[in-house]
């Protein structure tokens, strides 16, 4: 979740297409050069008149009052202390809301795997809760990575939701529901983790 890893993952996922554009474009200067009907100089000039042409519209824009304001805000660390602290107080509760949020959805995971029923047993089904069991277990560990190893105030005795009641039914329909859960406790896990990666972030940066 930071700069460089975003960066990193988008030119991981492009990498395909940019280097397809990189193709192209080499093979068309290749082919007009060979031609004789325009040279690579003309092609270069051309490039770089676009490129500054292209950068004056941008600072036209937006930019050419947001950089010097940016800026001119970076040289004073008091203001740059004041827009954090501000920022800090809705970080934390994002922070703490996709914590409890993660720990439904643990409490409510638990639920569903201790009503399993080992009368009827099905292949797909005992897949499902195994990969369920392993998901689990992964999210207890991040949750309590995240929170220290401190018991939150959703948390019961039981390791159980308030409310959680044991789903049951058709096998496609319980197959369904368990699909749904673990979906949720990934998006709850992954939620979590990105939330406490900004509060770092923004902890070292005061």
């Amino acid at each position: 979740f930071t700069v460089y890893g975003r960066l990193r993952a988008s030119l991981r996922r492009n990498a395909a297409w940019c280097v397809v554009y990189l193709v192209l474009g080499l093979l068309l200067l290749i082919v007009l050069s060979v031609s004789g009907g325009i040279g690579l100089r003309a092609w270069c000039i051309a490039a770089s008149n676009a490129w500054g042409l292209l950068l004056s519209t941008v600072l036209m824009g937006y930019g050419l009052v947001a950089v010097p304001r940016h800026l001119w805000r970076l040289a004073n660390p008091s203001q740059q202390l004041e827009i954090m602290y501000c920022n800090a107080v809705a970080m934390d509760e994002a922070r703490l809301s996709t914590q409890f949020e993660l720990q439904d959805v643990i409490s409510e995971t638990r639920g569903e795997i201790s009503s399993r029923s080992t009368q009827m047993w099905d292949t797909t089904i005992e897949q499902a809760f195994a990969i369920l069991q392993q998901t689990l277990e992964e999210c207890e560990l991040l949750h309590t990575e995240l929170t220290n190893g401190a018991r939150g105030p959703r948390e019961t005795q039981g390791g159980q939701s308030c409310g959680a009641v044991p789903r049951g039914g058709e096998d496609a329909s319980r197959l369904e529901s368990l699909g749904e859960l673990h979906r949720a406790l990934k998006q709850a896990s992954l939620e979590a983790r990105r939330a406490a990666c900004r509060w770092d972030g923004l902890v070292r940066r005061c």
